[in-house]
């Protein structure tokens, strides 16, 4: 394994809260008190049918961030592949829920993502997805759900700021849009003058420059099907 794989887990700072949560989505609290404001469980107070899941873990942690909870970086590269992930059959309802297309896998009906590209080494820098979001576990590209009013490019450049905190410069190329019933995720590589490393988020676990063709295992199933068409561009 590459030296310049760094992982870091998502641990809360705030324990009282992120127990308080873990309540909520266990169903063991219907609703509690926060900074004056009333926080509310989801399936109203139900919690969901499956815990842990990545569609439950995934609420909690967006709900955790949306109340001003912070993490910190607490774990081992070992620990977390040892980590497993239960299967996503539930993902909620009420304020915080997140919303799905028909099919339940993919969020939003549109996504956009990419690789990043280093001129300067000819590497490709993948992102190794937490236990908070869909296909936990596995190597993919950089990116999320297209807003609002986004564009796939306009999506694209936000989630690099998002997930990377990459300010340098850049070039996107689209590549492939994978297309699975009404669902549709543009892929784009980026291209940049040199190497980095990323400023990781709570979706993101860790990174790796990796040498094409060779890929690492797992590959979350849309990098999967981009990669022939992702060497091809290169």
């Amino acid at each position: 394994m590459a030296l310049d794989q760094v992982f870091a887990s998502a641990v809360p700072k705030n324990k009282t809260l992120w127990e308080k949560i873990q309540q909520l989505v266990k169903g063991e609290l219907k609703s509690f008190r926060y900074k004056g404001k009333t926080v509310n469980g989801p399936r109203e107070g139900k919690g969901f049918k499956v815990f842990p899941s990545a569609y439950a873990n995934q609420w909690a942690a967006k709900l955790y961030k949306s109340l001003g909870g912070k993490w910190q970086a607490e774990a081992t590269f070992l620990q977390r592949l040892e980590a497993t992930a239960a299967k996503d059959e539930d993902i909620g309802s009420g304020d915080y829920a997140l919303t799905t297309d028909k099919s339940g896998k993919f969020w939003g009906s549109a996504g956009a993502g990419g690789v990043f590209y280093a001129e300067d080494t000819g590497r490709l820098l993948l992102a190794y997805r937490s236990g908070y979001v869909n296909e936990p576990h596995t190597w993919g590209v950089w990116g999320g759900a297209v807003d609002e009013n986004e564009t796939p490019e306009q999506a694209v450049k936000r989630e690099i700021r998002e997930e990377t905190g990459y300010s340098g410069s850049y070039t996107l190329e689209p590549i492939w849009v994978y297309r699975k019933g009404d669902f549709r995720y543009h892929n784009f590589l980026i291209r940049v003058p040199h190497e980095f490393s990323p400023k990781l988020c709570w979706e993101t676990e860790g990174f790796l420059w990796t040498l094409p063709p060779k890929s690492p295992k797992p590959l979350h199933f849309g990098l999967k099907a981009l990669w022939p068409h992702l060497i091809k561009k290169l």
